[in-house]
C-alpha cells in the first residue's frame, strides 16, 4: 500500500513537472517574440537566468526555512513576539538580497537589448513591472520562495500554483491570470 502511494506521488510530480516545463517554454516564446529577440539574445538571457537561479537557490532555501520557523513560532503555545519579529526581519533581509540580485540581472539583460527592444520593455514595464519581470525571468519563474509550483509552500494561485503571490489577491505578475 505504501509503495503504491509513493509511486502515485512520483507520477504526479512528474506530470506537474512536464506541465510546468511546457508553461516555461510558452512564456519564453511569448516574451521573446514580443520583443523580437534574436537567437543570440535568447541564449545570452538564458545564461543570465541560469546563473540567477544558481545564485538565488541558497537564498530562497533560507527564506523557506525561515518561513517554516516563523510558522512554528506563530503557532507555539505561547508565541514570543520578539522571536517572531526577529525572524520576520531576517526574512526581509534575505528578500532584499534576492531582489538586488534579480535587479542586477534584469539590468544585465536590458543591456543586451536594442534601443527599440528596451523601449518596448520599458513601456510594458510601467504596468506593475509585469512585462519586465517576465523578461527578467525569461528562462522560467523559479527561485522565488518556491516559485510557481505545487503545494502549500509554493507561491502562486490556489490550486494551479500554490497559495498566492506575496499575500496579494490581485493579478499574478508571473502568468497574467487572476488569483
Amino acid at each position: 500500500m505504501m509503495k503504491k502511494i509513493i509511486l502515485m506521488a512520483i507520477a504526479s510530480l512528474m506530470t506537474f513537472g512536464a506541465i510546468d516545463a511546457n508553461a516555461q517554454k510558452n512564456h519564453k516564446d511569448k516574451f521573446g517574440s514580443e520583443l523580437g529577440l534574436t537567437e543570440a539574445q535568447k541564449t545570452q538571457i538564458e545564461k543570465i537566468n541560469l546563473q540567477e537561479q544558481k545564485d538565488l537557490m541558497p537564498i530562497n532555501n533560507q527564506i523557506r526555512e525561515k518561513k517554516a520557523h516563523l510558522n512554528s513560532l506563530r503557532t507555539a503555545e505561547k508565541p514570543n513576539l520578539n522571536e517572531i519579529n526577529a525572524t520576520v526581519e531576517e526574512i526581509g533581509k534575505l528578500r532584499i538580497e534576492r531582489d538586488k540580485i534579480e535587479e542586477s540581472n534584469y539590468q544585465e539583460i536590458r543591456k543586451l537589448l536594442t534601443e527599440e527592444q528596451r523601449l518596448k520593455l520599458d513601456s510594458k514595464s510601467g504596468n506593475n513591472g509585469e512585462f519586465g519581470e517576465k523578461i527578467g525571468h525569461f528562462g522560467g519563474h523559479y527561485g522565488r520562495e518556491g516559485g510557481h509550483g505545487i503545494g502549500p509552500n509554493a507561491e502562486g494561485h490556489s490550486g494551479k500554483h500554490g497559495n498566492g503571490h506575496h499575500g496579494s489577491n490581485d493579478k499574478c505578475n508571473k502568468c497574467d491570470t487572476k488569483k
